[in-house]
């Protein structure tokens, strides 16, 4: 048995309809509806271009959820102990270009030693999002 990789994180949201232009218009993933919905009125699976959903975006209701637990889902902000989520990316400077012409806040690192370039941001959830640029 091995993990061979992170399949998608899972965001709770009272922000949905923001949080659903973010991912779509701001970082350009594409938006489908959960498995079983015909829109997205409950929630989102954001996909990359592989076609895969990597976010899967709900929206914060009241009461237990499918696994029992009942929290006020709406005044939980930010990624609680997840310190953020990370991207591997291509075309630093598109995407760039594409935060700042959006007034997206950001921050910038670079790792010389992997040749790695990397843009933090924050989703509408307060949730930091790590874009990784690997040669790039």
């Amino acid at each position: 048995m091995s993990i061979n990789s992170l399949d998608h994180v899972n965001i709770r949201t009272s922000r949905l309809d923001e949080s659903i232009a973010f991912y779509r218009d701001i970082l350009g993933l594409t938006v489908g509806t959960i498995p079983g919905f015909q829109d997205t009125s409950r929630g989102a699976w954001i996909e990359a271009g592989n076609g895969r959903a990597v976010i899967h975006l709900n929206a914060a209701m009241p009461g237990p959820d499918f696994l029992g637990e009942d929290r006020n889902w709406s005044e939980i902000k930010g990624s609680g102990r997840v310190h953020h989520v990370a991207f591997d990316c291509t075309d630093f400077e598109a995407m760039h270009q594409r935060l700042t012409d959006a007034g997206i806040p950001l921050k910038l690192n670079t790792v010389e030693a992997i040749n790695l370039r990397q843009i933090f941001i924050q989703d509408p959830n307060d949730v930091l999002l790590e874009l990784n640029f690997h040669g790039d």
